[in-house]
């Protein structure tokens, strides 16, 4: 039986899950940054949310693709070393995530603890924000927040959740308390 290229693309076609684009900002461990759009798909292995952003960057996989206009116009697709990433920007629309807007209620999170820090990181400037989590007993400290397994954290400000490569964190720091 011969199976042509057609037939190859036509059947890896059906099996593709529908995918997003999010426009994203990205800072690298170089000092630059650039916007992009990245995809999340429709479902993960957990078929009642949508993937996200931070999902594409704690994968085991180095690379994550993203499609860039260049300055002149032209869209290319760019295959991005998630070693060399500083930090990702996503900007909120109204306060919630740009593919939160048909997520399940079920997928909303709610935290115990929100710790306003300023996190200083390599070659870019300090971000200021929130730290949002929900500690394990006996564990509710922003120190053990920080060093739970994932590469990058979370910091929220009004305008955008920034995902910062925990590699590229020179220092986090909480206001003075009274």
């Amino acid at each position: 039986m011969h199976i042509s290229y057609d037939d190859r693309v036509s059947a890896s076609s059906d099996l593709r899950l529908p995918k997003f684009p999010v426009e994203v900002e990205v800072g690298f461990a170089d000092g630059s940054s650039r916007c992009v759009d990245v995809y999340v798909a429709e479902h993960t292995e957990h078929s009642y949310r949508r993937q996200h952003v931070i999902d594409l960057l704690e994968a085991d996989e180095p690379f994550v693709p993203a499609r860039d206009v260049a300055e002149n116009g032209h869209e290319h697709w760019a295959m991005i070393n998630k070693a060399t990433i500083a930090w990702v920007a996503i900007p909120l629309d109204e306060g919630s995530l740009p593919v939160d807007d048909s997520l399940d209620a079920s997928d909303t999170e709610l935290y115990d603890v929100q710790s306003p820090v300023s996190v200083d990181i390599a070659a870019h400037p300090a971000v200021a924000g929130h730290v949002l989590y929900s500690p394990p007993a006996g564990r509710g400290r922003l120190i053990d927040y920080l060093n739970q397994p994932g590469r990058f954290l979370r910091v929220w400000t009004a305008e955008r959740l920034v995902l910062v490569n925990k590699s590229c964190v020179l220092g986090v720091h909480e206001p003075a308390v009274d």
